[in-house]
């Protein structure tokens, strides 16, 4: 029975909830407020015509498929939907090729990297106080076949946690006992987590390239195609118009994971303060700088570059992260010449690629072969968010 005592009130493993269903449908009505009202940046009704600039995909996850389906059903509920719309077309990929989580299941030498970067962690934290005051506080609870939390225990220092986020976002008819709610604890569960799960985008370039690098590749191409309509490696700025799809996009929209979002933060070199919540989403926009008389105006467009000798490549183009709906900074775009005057926040297009550049794979396949004998961890410092001197910008293949 579910919590009201009803039996369609069960939900499998992993699945969506009602409470999730509103939450993400409430965020497409945030994006709906902002690309469509606010910004007029996106049309305001949908038809035929218009649905050809927006780009869904998702993962064959099934709760990332119905929390992408919510945020559409957000930002263009029915009543702004032309009755002979087609049905919206989600685009996914097949499991060895996905991109929009780390894909350690097809990836054996990212798999290998996660446990190693997960040992460590257990090695450096299953005997510390903060682990002990864990146990002291919901021990008691725990099965008599795994009596301690631990990292790596069953359940683990994430399970919990997972567990307690869970009935914190759905109210008192999940509640947990008080003792789960502790706010040390919660605070220390958080803590070892981030560390087991995203120190190896913090410290490894290969740990980035291999988890997120694709990801990242796929999302700045679609941004260079926007903004410059030239090959990647190329780098020309004509302005020539290309037969790909990208021309016409305004609004990509993607289902991923949490582990998608916060690999991708922590590969810029952005600090995660606690364990991303559910609904949690990453925009990144690309804005364009026109000169209008005597002052520049910023607005969210897709910018048209008439001839080469007309701009410099990318100058005057730059990219906005917001984590959540507030703006975040990119600790190398902060850097003096990395971004708008006077906005730190507004990071320059060209700096941004040199950052993405510097943990895009090669050949994201052959680099999944490489042997268990090379070691794990990096022999010097890789710290995430520096840039690439080279302005190539490699394919996966």
């Amino acid at each position: 029975m579910g919590a009201h005592g009803f039996p369609y009130d069960i939900c499998d493993w992993g699945t969506l909830t009602d409470m999730g269903r509103h939450s993400t449908y409430l965020l497409g009505s945030r994006l709906r407020s902002l690309y469509v009202d606010r910004l007029q940046f996106l049309p305001e009704k949908l038809n035929n015509n218009t649905i050809v600039q927006m780009y869904l995909r998702t993962t064959p996850v099934p709760r990332a498929i119905e929390s992408l389906q919510q945020v559409f059903h957000g930002m263009y509920p029915e009543s702004d939907r032309h009755p002979e719309l087609w049905p919206p077309t989600i685009v996914t990929r097949s499991p060895k090729e996905e991109t929009l989580y780390p894909n350690e299941k097809h990836c054996a030498r990212f798999r290998f990297l996660m446990k190693q970067f997960g040992a460590r962690t257990a090695k450096r934290w299953n005997d510390k106080p903060e682990v002990q005051y864990i146990n002291d506080r919901i021990g008691e609870f725990m099965s008599k076949e795994s009596p301690r939390v631990a990292v790596d225990s069953k359940p683990s220092i994430l399970g919990v946690l997972d567990t307690i986020n869970s009935t914190r976002a759905h109210g008192p008819e999940v509640r947990l006992p008080d003792v789960f709610y502790d706010p040390k604890m919660i605070k220390d569960l958080e803590l070892i987590a981030l560390e087991e799960w995203f120190s190896g985008y913090a410290e490894s370039k290969e740990y980035r390239r291999l988890g997120v690098g694709s990801l990242a590749s796929d999302m700045l191409r679609r941004m260079l195609n926007a903004a410059t309509a030239t090959d990647l490696e190329g780098d020309k700025g004509s302005g020539n118009k290309t037969e790909t799809r990208d021309e016409f996009l305004r609004f990509g929209l993607s289902g991923c994971h949490d582990t998608t979002l916060g690999g991708m933060l922590t590969s810029l070199g952005v600090k995660l303060e606690g364990w991303p919540p559910f609904t949690s989403h990453i925009a990144m926009e690309l804005f364009s700088a026109k000169e209008h008389e005597s002052e520049r105006v910023y607005k969210t467009s897709r910018p048209h570059i008439t001839t080469a000798e007309a701009r410099p490549p990318l100058e005057g183009f730059y990219i906005r992260m917001r984590y959540n709906d507030e703006p975040i900074v990119i600790p190398a775009c902060a850097k003096p010449g990395n971004h708008l005057p006077g906005n730190e926040s507004f990071c320059t297009l060209a700096a941004f690629k040199g950052i993405v550049a510097n943990f895009a794979p090669k050949n994201w396949r052959a680099e999944c072969k490489v042997s268990k004998e090379v070691p794990a961890f990096p022999e010097r410092p890789e710290p995430a968010g520096d840039e690439q001197t080279s302005s190539v910008l490699y394919t996966t293949s």
